[in-house]
């Protein structure tokens, strides 16, 4: 009788659906999550990676560049992934300089963390600042998702702006990712509680929807794919401030997978670009070019 007294006092009633209206997750997929009021990607203290094999360098054409794009392959790729060479050799043609190097997500040993990935784009840059140059962080798939990433890091002032291709790789988004590494999350954790951690086992990602197994240590698995651990993209977008070109593919199935153009609505940096461009999720690399030199363009760049 208590308990139904309490349910006629209106004040009572808006609690209990504020409480428990706004924990539900609706569509039994994650929860969404709430934007903190500050937030930054720290790597600051972390170490830098340092891959096997120098990067692709494609130079301008012309006189001698001013600007340098850096260019991070996707997921399980390399620098001379078959959709890429084209875009190098475009951007060459239209004055810039390309770098486009390894990254430990290169085929399946991945041998870097994500934070020392973030501190070797950073090393890159400082070396094209050193010859005066300004610089575009740029990538695709994998390597998009980590250009957008690198926004929230905190970008030497050589660095103007930030294009992002068909960005993935976005855990928190995805319950098929979350699935399918759970067991392999599960299994780093525990080689990690171990002090096994710098330990490379055999562990499960999900590729442009495919299954895969790659070698790794289980810290720097973990630094990829661990919700705890990978930085969640809600809470990335909203604390750019360098101008972002984002390019989506118009048969990408990953455009409305991650509902792309919502995400980019996220970003409030000036002089940012949201585009559809024809192209799957490779073959819109080749349609790139124009957008990007044109958005360039536009910047002063």
């Amino acid at each position: 009788m208590v308990f139904k007294s309490y349910l006629r006092n209106p004040f009572i009633i808006l609690i209990i659906l504020l409480v428990f209206g706004c924990s539900s997750s609706g569509d039994g997929g994650t929860s969404a999550s709430v934007t903190p009021p500050q937030y930054s990607v720290d790597c600051s203290s972390g170490a830098t990676y340092a891959p096997t094999t120098s990067p692709v360098i494609t130079l301008s054409t012309g006189a001698a560049a001013t600007v340098s794009i850096i260019v991070m392959h996707g997921k399980t790729g390399s620098p001379n992934s078959a959709h890429l060479p084209s875009l190098y050799t475009d951007l060459s043609n239209a004055g810039y300089d390309v770098i486009a190097p390894y990254m430990p997500w290169s085929g399946l040993d991945w041998d870097g963390s994500m934070c020392e990935a973030m501190n070797y784009i950073d090393s890159l840059s400082a070396l094209e600042a050193a010859k005066g140059r300004s610089v575009i962080i740029t990538g695709h798939s994998m390597g998009g998702a980590h250009s957008l990433i690198y926004g929230a890091t905190s970008p030497g002032s050589e660095v103007k702006g930030i294009v992002a291709l068909a960005p993935g790789h976005f855990p928190h988004l995805s319950n098929n990712m979350q699935a399918v590494t759970a067991p392999s999350i599960a299994l780093a954790e525990s080689m990690v509680a171990s002090g096994n951690g710098d330990d490379v086992a055999t562990f499960d990602i999900l590729n442009t929807g495919l299954v895969m197994q790659i070698t790794a240590s289980a810290n720097d698995y973990l630094s990829f794919n661990a919700l705890d651990q990978y930085p969640d993209i809600n809470h990335v977008l909203h604390v750019i401030t360098l101008p972002v070109l984002w390019l989506a593919g118009d048969t990408d199935p990953i455009t409305t997978g991650y509902n792309m153009a919502v995400l980019f609505t996220k970003i409030t940096s000036a002089n940012s670009d949201y585009q559809v461009i024809a192209g799957d999720h490779k073959s819109m690399v080749s349609s790139s070019s124009v957008p990007i030199t044109a958005w360039l363009t536009m910047l002063g760049l």
